[in-house]
């Protein structure tokens, strides 16, 4: 279990998100734990599989890693467009697509 209410991501994988990032070693955690609490969250929205074993495929943990980035980069006004009309980047989209069921209208 996490210490910081992780879902997908492990407490330990703290410094992995950082080096992803490029962000050296004495960046705040609090901003990292941030960033992955909030890109978490958005993949959970996303995705409509239930994982009950609480183990994340790694292309959703991945996928996760890759939101925090675009959310930081966000955060200093450098994200590109979106241009799929959904609120996760294209990527992102991509690597959770195998989890997620359409919704018909």
């Amino acid at each position: 279990m996490s210490v910081y209410g992780f879902k997908i991501l492990a407490d330990d994988d703290i410094p992995l998100v950082k080096a992803e990032l490029r962000k050296d070693a004495d960046f705040p955690d609090d901003l990292i734990i941030a960033s992955i609490l909030d890109a978490e969250a958005l993949v959970l929205d996303y995705i409509t599989d239930v994982f009950e074993d609480g183990k994340y495929p790694r292309s959703v943990q991945k996928a996760v890693r890759l939101l925090c980035g675009a959310l930081n980069a966000d955060l200093i006004g450098n994200v590109a467009e979106l241009k799929n009309g959904n609120y996760l980047p294209e990527r992102v989209c991509n690597m959770l697509f195998a989890y997620r069921t359409p919704t018909a209208i």
